[in-house]
């Protein structure tokens, strides 16, 4: 259903060879050691125009710091009926800031066709990887690749645009 996650978990989601399509946002989890491995999200689907989807949207338990890992995965073009893009490829943490760190996330070996920003890394996250991940082109109206709202990442690495060029850390 276009209405709701192709797959969703708030505790020990291990989602391994998933192929999502159809639904309004890929995956959904909350990370407290969530794993998303060898995954194939696309062909999203709106429900109207007012909406927005993400490819995979990541969470964090109010319980206090968690962890994640997204690798190995395909999140294809996510386009309305439009053909606005989506919001991200791959979105996760808080739109607001405090000093407490609240997750750290392993996001490795991924493909991110597009989205607003294809990577949206919000706030308090720390000590986080995201490293060998592809980008595909930034279109019209698209923001860019990536977009790190809390500056506290360990690794930013080998991370290539469509052209095969490395992203500078955002």
């Amino acid at each position: 259903s276009p209405q709701v996650n192709g797959i969703s978990s708030d505790s020990g989601l291990s989602a391994v060879r998933c192929d999502v399509s159809g639904t309004g946002d890929g995956i959904h989890f909350i990370a407290n050691g969530a794993l998303v491995s060898q995954c194939y999200v696309h062909d999203l689907n709106f429900i109207n125009e007012e909406q927005h989807l993400d490819g995979m949207q990541g969470f964090n338990d109010t319980a206090g710091p968690g962890s994640f890992t997204v690798e190995h995965s395909y999140i294809d073009e996510i386009l309305s009926t439009i053909g606005t893009p989506g919001n991200s490829a791959l979105t996760f943490g808080p739109p607001s800031n405090n000093s407490e760190p609240l997750c750290t996330p392993a996001v490795d070996n991924n493909f991110f066709a597009n989205g607003l920003y294809h990577l949206r890394v919000g706030f308090r996250q720390h000590d986080g990887a995201i490293t060998n991940n592809d980008f595909g082109a930034v279109g019209a109206g698209e923001f860019g690749y990536a977009a790190v709202e809390s500056g506290s990442l360990a690794t930013w690495s080998n991370n290539r645009d469509e052209d095969d060029e490395l992203i500078p850390q955002p």
